[in-house]
């Protein structure tokens, strides 16, 4: 997760940066996502960027971390306005993700997300412990 150094940034700075990540993480795929273009769209120097992450997998990570955490926000509402009725919500989540319209920019940066979690399992799923 990004460092704290990133959380204490302004809202409209730490924004900048999200778009840029998004940006550029959509725009190809992990491995040729270059940190250069990240820094240069969001008007931060490098340096910056490696106070904020500490790796380019961190922010890729905070981006879907970021993308989880809205839809259990999402979920949650559903399920606390349906009083608990699982059903009700289970149809109602469903609808909302069936309905969710994303940019061209939001698809090509799940596209690129789960292409690269097919390509690399090893490094972005966890193992299970051996016994």
């Amino acid at each position: 997760m990004p460092t704290e150094s990133f959380y204490k940034l302004d809202k409209a700075k730490r924004l900048k940066i999200v778009d840029a990540m998004k940006k550029e993480f959509s725009r190809v795929p992990f491995h040729e996502a270059s940190v250069n273009r990240i820094v240069e769209e969001a008007g931060i120097s490098k340096g910056s960027f490696w106070v904020y992450f500490e790796s380019k997998e961190e922010a890729i990570e905070y981006l879907i971390e970021s993308h989880l955490e809205k839809e259990r926000k999402k979920s949650k509402e559903i399920f606390l306005k349906n009083n608990g009725d699982l059903f009700q919500s289970y149809i109602e989540i469903y609808d909302y993700l069936a309905k969710c319209k994303i940019n061209k920019m939001e698809k090509d940066l799940m596209a690129n997300i789960f292409k690269n979690l097919i390509t690399n399992e090893e490094k972005w799923i966890p193992k299970e412990p051996r016994r």
